[in-house]
């Protein structure tokens, strides 16, 4: 039996294909937004692309729900504690509105709690 090491750097392959990706003419500013929070530990940078991934579904007549709602998350780390209660508070509003599909509204409360 032979064992060969195999090694990846995911995180900087992931990195490449989010700047790659970044370049479209319509880039994923969510899919950014999750990389640069959950994987870079970049709040700030999660920030803005949330808030281009947001501003994106408005210009379209859109209410992402889901995308608040991350914010939310982003600005209770960055100590942001009532701009992440005003999402949070967005969010379970427009969750509401179309369904509060994956309980987004439930989720609002408890960030909320979380954060008072």
């Amino acid at each position: 039996m032979i064992s060969i090491p195999v090694t990846a750097n995911v995180k900087e392959e992931l990195r490449k294909q989010v700047e790659a990706d970044l370049q479209k003419e319509t880039p994923g500013y969510y899919v950014a937004a999750q990389f640069y929070y959950e994987y870079d530990h970049n709040n700030q940078k999660a920030l803005d692309m949330i808030d281009k991934a947001i501003a994106t579904n408005e210009a379209a007549g859109r209410k992402p729900y889901w995308q608040y709602y991350y914010k939310a998350k982003i600005l209770k780390d960055l100590g942001k504690k009532s701009e992440a209660v005003e999402q949070a508070n967005l969010c379970a509003k427009y969750a509401r509105e179309q369904g509060n599909r994956n309980n987004y509204v439930q989720q609002s409360e408890d960030l909320i709690k979380s954060v008072k």
